[in-house]
């Protein structure tokens, strides 16, 4: 679960512990996502029960570095490939992050 902190009716602490004391697995895991640059939220957070704390705003490394810490999922970027472990029901074979591109992608304008 990547978690924003700042959220309008339950901040993301709240939420980390409600959902960590529901679910206490170590399966469950919760990454904070903040734009506070303070340690003290990274600290707050982390003992609230996040297993990983992100600063926004953050770079696609850093999420990517993030799930291989957290789930064990390994990034190939020139294959736009991941290696997920066999824990996670996928039998450790290569599955694309990606969904397919349309059948008429290349006419597509941006």
């Amino acid at each position: 679960i990547f978690m924003d902190i700042c959220m309008p009716k339950m901040n993301g602490e709240e939420a980390t512990r409600s959902i960590k004391s529901q679910n206490p697995q170590p399966s469950t895991r919760i990454v904070a996502v903040t734009a506070n640059a303070f340690e003290e939220d990274r600290i707050a957070i982390l003992a609230a029960g996040a297993d990983d704390f992100i600063r926004k705003p953050f770079k696609a490394e850093e999420i990517m570095e993030s799930l291989k810490q957290q789930l064990g999922i390994e990034f190939s970027p020139k294959k736009r490939r991941v290696r997920a472990p066999a824990a996670l029901g996928t039998h450790a074979e290569d599955v694309s992050p990606f969904p397919p591109p349309p059948p008429d992608a290349t006419n597509l304008r941006i």
